[in-house]
């Protein structure tokens, strides 16, 4: 469990700023507002109200193997909130979960859902290798108080096309592409009954279930936390999804000669119009005060230390870190692998880049949110990495 501090002053970007440790109020585990929302709030954007079941994205390709995904792994799926303004945003969320292979046709998540309550039921899904598909049943996830129990459902756009509906009847299905499990219809955790029913936690439209490829250690003065995380190499930079459990993507700056990384300020969580936007600062070494904006780490060949660090709002309240860490799994090398990225970016020319959103469909230039670059060389060679605007 995270928890939740406050600063003395608001936040000057020009000035150090005095900490106050008295625990206030912690948000949930992963740092999300519990309260469920009516259907009736939901604004989609205008490309779900067309087409609310596209979901394939442009990085994934056919595989010869359908190989189900097992062990430490990453649930990542686009949803959406509503700003200070009541505006709809989107939201790109990543969190590690755990995938048990119960050896006759299904997988069970026992920590699918547990940013909501600690009573977790966990998640059944049914899969057939040879088909290389997937499906989930409608099936209760959690029960809390005061809302009782709630499920994982499908959800659609009513013939009006202003609303979203649960359908409690209908199948969650999907494909196993590419190592990756993804999602062909949308999903969300609905109440089931009571005063409360059918308002919801969450909804995804786009979603895939990724292999994680490390875990993410973070240290308060409560206690340490352990997360799995994914990293991708790009751009001359290390992008870490579930950083700190917090939900999103963090990209880290690298120097391989110096073996050290940076962490920009940047967006590091959005819990809604309560506490509004969360960014990453570090702290002095007695967590006394903001010294920069940037996060000092440094790496070895499968893992990377950095800290103290700060995710803090606009009103100074956040989450402080004394330190983390990001230990990679076995057959992960840094080394190799910044290595090579300077080495091949290097020694290539690039004929052309283009972007698509999570939906597969080519845009201009990166939106705001997630985005997928595909890069291709003049050797007929291409590279496809996620970015974050």
């Amino acid at each position: 469990m995270k928890h939740f501090f406050t600063l003395l002053s608001a936040i000057a970007l020009s000035s150090a700023i005095s900490v106050n440790a008295q625990n206030l109020h912690p948000l949930n585990q992963h740092g999300r507002s519990f309260e469920p929302k009516s259907l009736s709030d939901v604004t989609l954007p205008t490309s779900h109200k067309q087409s609310p079941r596209m979901a394939k994205s442009v990085i994934m390709k056919a595989t010869e193997a359908n190989n189900v995904i097992t062990g430490p792994a990453m649930i990542s799926y686009e949803s959406s909130s509503t700003d200070e303004a009541g505006e709809t945003i989107g939201m790109y969320f990543n969190y590690g979960i755990d995938i048990i292979d119960n050896g006759d046709g299904t997988l069970s998540i026992p920590n699918f859902g547990s940013w909501y309550s600690d009573n977790v039921n966990g998640l059944t899904i049914k899969y057939d290798a040879a088909t290389g598909q997937f499906e989930i049943d409608n099936q209760v996830l959690f029960s809390s108080q005061p809302y009782g129990n709630a499920s994982i459902s499908v959800w659609d756009i009513n013939e009006a096309g202003d609303d979203v509906v649960v359908d409690r009847s209908a199948k969650i299905t999907g494909s196993i592409i590419d190592g990756s499990m993804v999602f062909d219809t949308p999903w969300g955790i609905f109440i089931d009954s009571g005063t409360y029913k059918d308002a919801y936690f969450d909804l995804a439209f786009y979603s895939e279930i990724i292999p994680a490829t490390g875990d993410m250690t973070c240290t308060d003065s409560y206690g340490t936390s352990t997360t799995h995380i994914t990293h991708v190499l790009a751009n001359d930079s290390i992008y870490v999804l579930g950083f700190a459990d917090l939900g999103e993507m963090i990209e880290m700056g690298f120097d391989y000669n110096a073996k050290t990384v940076s962490i920009p300020n940047q967006r590091a969580l959005y819990a809604g119009p309560e506490y509004g936007v969360f960014y990453t600062y570090g702290l002095n070494r007695l967590m006394t005060s903001v010294e920069s904006y940037d996060i000092p780490g440094a790496f070895t060949d499968n893992e990377i230390t950095f800290g103290p660090w700060a995710a803090l709002n606009d009103e100074g309240r956040g989450y402080l870190f004394k330190s983390s860490s990001i230990k990679l799994f076995e057959g992960y090398s840094l080394f190799n692998d910044l290595l090579n990225v300077n080495k091949t970016e290097a020694s290539k020319e690039v004929a052309r880049s283009k972007f698509y959103n999570v939906q597969g469909i080519e845009t201009a230039q990166p939106q705001k949110g997630v985005n997928i670059q595909v890069t291709e060389y003049t050797d007929g060679s291409k590279k496809t990495v996620k970015i974050m605007k």
